[in-house]
């Protein structure tokens, strides 16, 4: 993103949307926003577009099976269908890892919901390196089948939660291999 401004007077755009970052700031939070005046010019735009975002909730977990994570996505579908921007469902050797992303309009209680549901069926995730530069791909962008092919990551599913989808997988992934390993019961 910070490429798009090239063709501007780069010092002049940083200084006036410095300026219009901290218009209205006023007493300790001035103090604690300080260290931005320190940053480079790239750092602080950087910076600055991450916050001026609108921010996600965005969820990661991982479950133990096929039918844990089928449950998920039923229950997504069933209660919070209208609040999700986008569900992702990546297969890895011994689990199902989901990333749900849902729009910042969520009401506290509706997000907490969905976290306790979350919280009983599978356990909070924190993704490797690939699984992390995988989503960020489809993030961007890119297409599940391209992202697949060069992160080594299988994404079973990205945008609306399809359950069936995890059920082709499973048949697909068993007759291929010929037994059905614990993660795919």
């Amino acid at each position: 993103m910070v490429n798009l401004f090239l063709s501007l007077d780069h010092k002049k755009f940083i200084k006036s949307l410095k300026a219009n970052y901290f218009k209205g700031i006023r007493g300790k939070t001035v103090q604690k926003w300080r260290r931005f005046f320190t940053l480079s010019s790239d750092s602080f735009l950087r910076l600055y577009l991450k916050r001026t975002q609108l921010s996600a909730v965005e969820l990661i977990y991982c479950f133990a099976n096929a039918s844990l994570t089928q449950r998920v996505l039923i229950y997504l579908l069933a209660k919070v269908r209208g609040l999700l921007d986008c569900v992702t469902v990546i297969f890895l050797n011994d689990r199902w890892v989901i990333r749900i992303r849902l729009t910042s309009s969520v009401e506290a209680e509706r997000r907490e919901d969905c976290r306790a549901f979350l919280n009983e069926n599978g356990l909070p995730f924190c993704p490797p390196y690939a699984v992390a530069l995988a989503l960020k791909s489809l993030d961007g962008g890119s297409s599940p089948t391209t992202v697949m092919n060069r992160r080594h990551v299988v994404i079973v599913s990205h945008g609306a939660p399809r359950p069936e989808e995890i059920r082709y997988f499973q048949e697909r992934f068993v007759s291929g291999l010929g037994y059905r390993p614990q993660s795919l019961v």
